[in-house]
């Protein structure tokens, strides 16, 4: 996480946290899921959304990293509006 910037905290929960990254050298856009090693889900989720890649409106995966300590899943940003998802 050393070559990124939190820019904003998208989401947390049970699992670990959500978070919109800047690439200090690219000025990339990236969101990076971060749970500790102990959950141990973010593999998995990493291969099933290399799978549906090429489907619209799954995000690219970039990279999982794990430092011991935390899982990270680097990913491609993704702009929805919620409004669409909430219900009435």
């Amino acid at each position: 996480m050393n070559n990124y910037i939190v820019i904003d905290n998208l989401s947390s929960g049970e699992f670990g946290k959500v978070q919109k990254i800047k690439n200090k050298f690219t000025n990339k856009l990236l969101a990076v899921k971060i749970e500790p090693v102990k959950n141990n889900t973010l593999e998995y989720e990493a291969k099933i959304y290399t799978y549906l890649s090429g489907i619209t409106n799954i995000p690219q995966i970039k990279s999982y990293k794990n430092d011991g300590i935390n899982n990270y899943l680097f990913m491609e940003l993704m702009d929805y509006d919620l409004k669409y998802f909430k219900k009435n």
